[in-house]
């Protein structure tokens, strides 16, 4: 049977089967329901006649658009249709109001309620279709909405065929503002109306029943405009969260590579001094005690470095040590302590206009210093190192070169990462979250030399 012939013109027999298959899919309705509806409408009426007629009129129709609103909220199985008939009856008797006058009242106030309460924008577009179907002369609603590519998706439906092909094509002839298809039954009619460019609402409905039914589409419109800003409003919420998020963990990643750049590189050289001191120890027929002495002061030194590190690091959780300190300066007093434990010559060069820079940079800048400067004295059997910084009006440029022995950067970062090991991969995220480039250009036997360059920070908004 063709789909435009099971609509008659009053949508009365579609209704009637629609409730019918209702009745076979759920448990019956129980008939004290209604007359419960009709004794609560009536003790709204009484309670609030007391201050006038027009009191008594606004309390019925708010306590009759809640309890609306609660029945398009609640899953399909419950018959509203049924439940709708019977609130707006027994409102239209007490109010003395018409039928018509008192479905659009109702509609307007429970679809407001709706859509201003309604936390789930997508839930909430469901229940104010069927919310629709409920007080609207229309036997079926669906909403389409344009998708990135240019074509149309099913936002939400509600009532028997609405999410034919026929209802796509009004939906889509809406928002061209497009004439509408000749209808195939002359008693039904298809219709599409344009909600601005964010969708379209198509209903099915008798054909002379357009006049009626178009204040409720044009309330629809309103109530599917405040659903579609709270829907971008928790969109926005969403992706402020999750940049939150990401500004976190960023955060505990800066952390871990202050962990591996400063107190573990602290710890490996605290082991050294304490494994140097047992073989002396081991080795020594009669210890001098100025010797041992001397060699305690060392690792005393040593524990007192780490424990500057950490605390260092965990002052740089809330406002860096590092970052209050003039770049050149902090640069100027790693490579001293590094020379100092080291017995390698390093030269600074440090020169143009770090003022500009963030806290995120100045700490990125000392800590791969740090590590670059680390790796050396590790691996490198370098003699002598040069550390130039430059900073210009598009950012800063840093380069550690060494004249050690080299390395086949590929299979060493492999292996590195293999091991877990953060050296290498820390300097490289370092630079890469602050939207930089760093590269390490060795060759075995013709040392190496780690450069970063790490753009300007500009804010979007100036002023």
């Amino acid at each position: 049977m063709h789909e435009n012939q099971v609509i008659p013109a009053a949508n009365h027999t579609l209704r009637a089967r629609t409730r019918q298959q209702r009745v076979e899919a759920a448990p019956a309705v129980p008939a004290e329901r209604h007359s419960s509806l009709r004794a609560d409408l009536e003790a709204v009426w009484a309670i609030s006649a007391a201050e006038g007629a027009g009191a008594a009129v606004d309390a019925v129709l708010a306590f009759a658009s809640a309890v609306l609103q609660e029945a398009a909220l609640e899953p399909a199985g419950r018959d509203v249709v049924d439940d709708a008939a019977v609130v707006v009856a027994h409102v239209s008797d007490l109010a003395r109001l018409t039928e018509t006058a008192t479905r659009r009242t109702l509609f307007r106030n429970a679809s407001r309620r709706l859509a201003l309460v309604g936390r789930d924008p997508a839930a909430t577009l469901e229940a104010e279709l069927r919310l629709l179907v409920m007080l609207a002369p229309v036997a079926a609603a669906s909403v389409w909405v344009p998708t990135a590519g240019g074509s149309l998706e099913l936002a939400a439906a509600s009532g028997p065929l609405a999410t034919t092909r026929r209802c796509k094509c009004a939906a889509a002839s809406a928002l061209a503002n497009e004439p509408m298809p000749k209808p195939h039954n002359l008693r039904v009619r298809v219709h599409g109306y344009a909600l601005g460019r964010a969708g379209a609402l198509v209903v099915r409905l008798a054909l002379d029943a357009y006049a009626d039914a178009l204040p409720f589409l044009e309330e629809f419109a309103f109530a599917f405009t405040s659903i579609g800003e709270r829907d971008r409003l928790a969109r926005a919420s969403a992706s402020d969260d999750r940049r939150l998020q990401s500004a976190y963990e960023r955060r505990l990643m800066r952390a871990a590579f202050d962990l591996h750049d400063g107190p573990l590189q602290d710890l490996a050289a605290l082991a050294a001094e304490v494994r140097l001191l047992r073989t002396q120890i081991g080795q020594a027929d009669a210890l001098r005690a100025d010797l041992l002495v001397g060699r305690m002061d060392d690792v005393t030194s040593r524990i007192v470095e780490l424990d500057g590190s950490l605390r260092g690091i965990m002052q740089s959780l809330e406002t860096s040590t590092l970052a209050e300190r003039p770049l050149a300066e902090a640069l100027q007093r790693e490579v001293d302590t590094f020379a100092k434990r080291s017995g390698l010559t390093v030269a600074v060069d440090a020169c143009g206009d770090f003022g500009a820079l963030t806290m995120s940079q100045r700490i990125a800048v000392v800590r791969i210093v740090q590590e670059a400067l680390s790796n050396v004295r590790s691996h490198s059997t370098a003699t002598h190192v040069d550390v130039v910084v430059r900073a210009g009006d598009d950012g800063l440029r840093l380069s550690v070169s060494d004249n050690g022995c080299g390395f086949n950067v590929r299979e060493t970062a492999a292996a590195a990462q293999r091991r877990g090991r953060l050296g290498l991969v820390g300097m490289n995220e370092r630079v890469r979250l602050l939207g930089g480039v760093f590269s390490i250009d060795s060759t075995p036997g013709l040392g190496t030399t780690v450069t970063a360059s790490i753009p300007a920070y500009r804010p979007l908004v100036t002023g």
